[in-house]
């Protein structure tokens, strides 16, 4: 793209995000996370559900809360989205003890 001089925004990021998470490679999708930063582009909730998502099919539920954490952090709105792609992703792991923590944890953080 770059080469053709189209350079790609927020959006052309999330879609790209989005193909590598699709095609089983959220290493890749993180990469284009940081490549985003590195140009300048804040990334959005979007950006980040399509990670969570991402890390979640590919069973790496650690980096999934990390980035759902980043989501806390940022400011961003926080909506139910990432929140159900974790919660859903741990009841089909069968670890509902894990899944009720991490909502009851949610609960929490929309009262600050």
């Amino acid at each position: 793209m770059i080469s053709k001089c189209l350079f790609p925004d927020v959006v052309t990021y999330n879609l790209l995000i989005g193909a590598a998470c699709n095609i089983g490679r959220p290493d890749f999708a993180l990469q284009l996370h940081n490549e985003m930063v590195q140009r300048g582009y804040e990334p959005d909730l979007i950006t980040y559900t399509e990670l969570v998502r991402g890390f979640c099919t590919r069973g790496k539920m650690k980096e999934a809360e990390e980035l759902y954490a980043k989501i806390l952090k940022s400011g961003l709105l926080n909506d139910h989205v990432p929140v159900q792609i974790i919660f859903n992703k741990y009841c089909k792991l069968e670890e509902p003890v894990r899944a009720f923590k991490f909502y009851q944890d949610w609960l929490e953080s929309k009262k600050r």
